[in-house]
């Protein structure tokens, strides 16, 4: 439980309040559940447009360098994903983009609400989130040099990194992202509450445990169902 920071305006506190509680079963299986108050009580939040909310967002270590997921189109299994934002969005395995891209799924179009980022075996990380409108999918710039100018992933204007006492996460661009994404508009005090599930295995084992846990309809996401008619 937390008030977290809010490290776009230099790490202030900010006006609300964060609740996470993870669960591990005997399969392996992580549960997630993350609950959010926003008690800022900004005006004028009544005129703001909807926009996508990830939920939630999840970066993954390389060598994981496929793009996994089962949609009704086929199954996807791709290493060729690039990053955001330049890159155009890939919205099926049917769609066809020129040059480089990311995917942006809808989610009536993936299977079981999961996907994955697996190595050239199909053995990976696996993420199932319910009553997403959409499943987004990038990389980040592959590049094997640790030096923080040349990769550029933090701004220097809210940083110091002048005593170079830095973790080497911080130097490098290696990650494949992903997220389950809602349109949503920020509501005052109204918790906004969602699971979702990880499991980490080869591809055939995240599918057969995340359709067991889809059927069971132990995740049904319903409080995300009231935000989607609010926006």
């Amino acid at each position: 439980k937390v008030r977290p920071l809010e490290w776009f305006f230099h790490n202030t506190l900010s006006d609300s309040y964060m609740e996470n509680v993870y669960t591990l079963d005997e399969s392996g299986m992580l549960y997630v559940t993350n609950r959010f108050v926003n008690f800022s009580g900004f005006t004028g939040m009544d005129k703001t447009s909807a926009c996508t909310q990830e939920m939630p967002a999840i970066y993954i270590a390389q060598p994981l360098n496929y793009f996994y997921c089962e949609t009704t189109e086929g199954t996807i299994f791709d290493p060729s994903l690039a990053p955001l934002p330049t890159t155009q969005a890939k919205n099926g395995l049917l769609h066809e983009v020129a040059g480089r891209y990311h995917y942006s799924l809808p989610g009536e179009k993936v299977k079981n609400d999961w996907f994955a980022f697996v190595n050239d075996n199909k053995f990976g990380i696996g993420i199932y989130m319910p009553n997403a409108q959409w499943y987004n999918a990038s990389r980040g710039v592959p590049t094997t040099k640790y030096d923080m100018l040349e990769n550029k992933s933090y701004d220097k204007n809210f940083f110091d990194f002048s005593d170079r006492k830095y973790v080497p996460s911080a130097h490098v661009n290696n990650y494949n992202y992903c997220t389950a994404a809602n349109i949503l508009v920020m509501e005052d005090y109204l918790p906004l509450q969602y699971e979702y599930a990880i499991y980490v295995g080869n591809v055939q084992e995240m599918g057969t445990s995340f359709k067991k846990l889809h059927d069971s309809g132990r995740m049904t996401n319903t409080s995300v169902n009231v935000w989607k008619k609010l926006s």
